[in-house]
This record gives structure tokens, C-alpha cells and sequence, in this order.
């Protein structure tokens, strides 16, 4: 079962670090989880993937 923000929140912050740091999507999401215990659903994880592509990293 997943807690509500367990997700999203790491998603957002997983954007932030892509476009402030300019770090790849793989990377960013495993800063955020050696930090906290949390997952990310598949569908955040593409939509992480998609932003990169925005942010051009």
C-alpha cells in the first residue's frame, strides 16, 4: 500500500533536482531514496523521465 506523498512528494523533488542540478532521472531518484524510505509508482517515475526531456539533462 502506498502512503499518501510517499510518491509524489519524491517526484517533485526528483524535478527540482533535474532542473536545478541538471541531474539524469535514474540519478536524482536514487539521491532521494539513499535519503528517505519511500517509493515511486511507475507512473511518477515516467513522468519524472518525461520532465528530464524538458529540462533537456
Amino acid at each position: 500500500m502506498i502512503v499518501a506523498g510517499r510518491s509524489r512528494s519524491p517526484a517533485v523533488v526528483a524535478g527540482y533536482l533535474l532542473q536545478t542540478l541538471k541531474m539524469k532521472p535514474d540519478l536524482a531518484l536514487a539521491e532521494i531514496t539513499s535519503k528517505r524510505d519511500c517509493s515511486i509508482v511507475p507512473e511518477l517515475r515516467r513522468i519524472v523521465e518525461q520532465y528530464a526531456t524538458l529540462c533537456e539533462v
